[in-house]
C-alpha cells in the first residue's frame, strides 16, 4: 500500500511521509509519475520529456522524494 503515499504525507491510506516510505517505493513512485506525465491520458495529450521533468521538479517536496527527483533527472 505504500505506493499510494506522497512525500508530504497527503497520500493514502496510512499517510506515511518522507523517510517512512520505503526507498524502493519512492523510486517506483517517481518512475510511475514520469510515465504518467509523458504518456497520453484520457482527456489530455502527453507532455514532452522536458515538460515532464519540469513538472516533477515542481512536485518535489510534496508528491515525490526530492532526492529521487534529483538523482533521476541529473544531467
Amino acid at each position: 500500500m505504500a505506493h499510494h503515499e506522497h512525500w508530504d504525507g497527503q497520500g493514502s491510506p496510512d499517510h506515511g511521509a518522507g523517510e517512512t516510505i520505503p526507498p524502493g517505493v519512492r523510486r517506483i513512485l517517481f518512475v510511475d509519475s514520469q510515465d504518467a506525465l509523458t504518456s497520453p491520458r484520457l482527456g489530455r495529450e502527453a507532455l514532452t520529456t522536458e515538460q515532464g521533468r519540469a513538472d516533477l521538479h515542481w512536485y518535489a517536496w510534496s508528491y515525490v522524494d526530492p532526492l529521487v527527483v534529483e538523482l533521476f533527472l541529473c544531467k
